[in-house]
């Protein structure tokens, strides 16, 4: 046991945010292979412990205290991971945040929860930093999406490999973390795809576009609604990176889709032209724009950990460029949809009054789509239509 201390030690020392942090666990894993796969789950586990709770937890000098806490306020109750932490029991399993704060207590453990999210940051109406909170500190669910006609297939998968799951009513299907899909679902029946995301069709136009823009596409899972809402419309996708778009190609492939037209640009560089652009206007624009994530952090706590609030004002800057930027390339009659996967105010309406006060832009519809109490991410969307 001594050992998974030193790497706990280790991966807290070298690890800077830079990096996904499944990512950098990956690497960290390949220098030393002697590592075998149990010992890699519980570091995992640890890791992803401390960079969800560990803020709360700093006053604490005794590692093994400190691991124990973290581990329990994050909901993480296996027992194999306790068995390194003697004295120090794991809360009931799937807790709420008041209960495994009442275990601590009853430990001798006092978590100072107010240190875990940045404070002083006005949310978006419909968040409660309460919420945010135990989203963050409670487990995530994975989420499927049944391409047309596997519904019934997957199902009948997941039933007899006795996997628990929940089955919505558009095709979608939720899951617990840690299921290897791949060994029991066709790759070409479903995508992953969180549950907000999946939200985003309920906000597309009832007219049928005939060019559609999908700015910042990513990996494309926005791009296979547009495709599956609009199979007939005209679909161009673009990002900043090449190997993104490569991603996206791949996925339309996977799943027989008519391939995209796809283009490498940046939009915060303001280029003077577009040549897909030049000869036809899009109809509707979907801006996924890059944000601070704060809606994703239950996945990704390690955000969370190193977010500096100084950069909320670049992000809102870039925000508005890429569109209204892109709006400029509008059909008259067009639809603009203003997307971000943020719960902060700045990022979300503030940003919407001010490019439909710069642009000409009425806003026919703006919410957050709140995932969080479906074990879910968060999502902000806004319907925008140029004013005459």
């Amino acid at each position: 046991m001594n050992a998974l201390f030193h790497h706990r030690a280790k991966i807290i020392e070298t690890y800077d945010g830079s990096l996904p942090l499944a990512l950098f666990l990956k690497q960290y894993f390949r220098q030393f292979p002697v590592l075998g796969s149990r010992d890699r789950r519980i570091l995992s586990a640890v890791a992803y412990a401390h960079y969800r709770a560990g803020k709360a937890f700093e006053d604490i000098s005794d590692e093994k205290k400190q691991i124990a806490a973290e581990l329990i306020l994050s909901e993480q109750d296996g027992v194999e991971y306790h068995r390194m932490l003697e004295g120090f029991t794991p809360s009931e399993a799937s807790a709420t945040l008041k209960l495994r704060l009442a275990h601590l207590t009853k430990l001798g453990i006092e978590a100072q929860i107010d240190k875990i999210l940045p404070e002083k940051i006005k949310l978006s109406k419909g968040i409660k930093q309460s919420d945010w909170l135990e989203r963050l500190l409670g487990r995530t669910a994975v989420f499927i999406k049944a391409e047309k006609g596997f519904e019934k297939d997957i199902q009948k998968r997941l039933e007899k490999a006795e996997i628990p799951f929940e089955a919505g009513s558009t095709g979608d299907f939720k899951l617990k973390q840690g299921v290897n899909l791949e060994a029991v679902l066709e790759p070409k029946s479903y995508r992953v795809q969180d549950w907000a995301s999946q939200q985003i069709a309920q906000y597309l136009p009832a007219e049928n576009p005939l060019f559609i823009w999908d700015v910042c596409a990513g990996a494309g899972g926005k791009s296979l609604i547009l495709s599956e809402h609009y199979p007939k419309a005209k679909l161009l996708v673009s990002d900043v990176r090449p190997s993104i778009l490569k991603n996206l190609e791949e996925r339309f492939k996977l799943h027989r889709r008519n391939l995209p037209q796809m283009m490498e640009i940046d939009l915060t560089q303001l280029p003077e032209d577009i040549d897909p652009l030049q000869d036809q206007k899009a109809n509707l624009i979907v801006c996924d724009v890059p944000c601070s994530g704060s809606g994703t952090w239950g996945r990704t706590p390690e955000q969370a950990y190193f977010f500096d609030p100084e950069t909320l004002k670049a992000f809102s800057e870039k925000q508005k460029a890429i569109t209204l930027r892109a709006a400029d390339f509008l059909a008259d009659d067009g639809t603009i949809i203003y997307i971000t996967c943020s719960v902060f105010s700045t990022e979300n309406e503030e940003n919407v009054k001010s490019i439909c006060k710069t642009g000409n832009f009425a806003v026919l519809e703006q919410q957050i789509i709140n995932g969080f109490e479906n074990q879910a991410d968060c999502l902000f969307v806004a319907v925008l239509k140029r004013t005459k």
